[in-house]
């Protein structure tokens, strides 16, 4: 399960206090979510939250990004944001696969199964692999004279 802050918890705090709320949700549209909305909409935030960053590459496989909120914010970000200005659109190639993956992976949870697997996977085996070389080395040093086992530990905490 992956460790993520409770975006739920800071949109109310946030609402609360007028505050605006921001998610970077790059690194998880198209991998959480029942639907692949990212760590927002698994948590049920992403209505609380006024602006949601991601982008079209990554899990939805082609270029470009978004921002995703209130029309007057999206506007205003649009008409004075320097990154926007001299822009151009996507092709209209990109822009049809970009949506071709949304769909799909709306609909699909098969991928977002795998990617939880796989990272499972994998951190297991990167634990294991730790754990094997810790015990060796455990078993190293145990076979080491006092003497110097008491110069490496005191190299180490130097």
């Amino acid at each position: 399960m992956v460790t993520s802050p409770p975006s739920t918890a800071f949109a109310i705090f946030a609402q609360r206090y007028e505050a605006m709320t921001y998610c970077d949700e790059v690194h998880a549209v198209g991998l959480y979510g029942p639907r692949g909305g990212g760590i927002t909409e698994r948590e049920g935030a992403a209505h609380r939250v006024d602006v949601i960053e991601g982008t079209l590459a990554k899990a939805f496989g082609c270029l470009g990004g978004y921002i995703a909120g209130d029309a007057a914010l999206i506007d205003a970000v649009r008409s004075y944001a320097p990154g926007f200005m001299f822009t151009t659109a996507l092709p209209p190639a990109i822009c049809a696969a970009a949506t071709a993956a949304i769909c799909h992976l709306k609909s699909s949870n098969w991928e977002r199964e795998q990617h939880q697997y796989r990272a499972a996977r994998t951190k297991a085996r990167v634990k294991l692999v730790c754990a094997k070389k810790e015990i060796e080395r455990d078993l190293k040093f145990r076979d080491l004279p006092d003497q110097c086992r008491s110069l490496h530990t005191s190299k180490k905490s130097a």
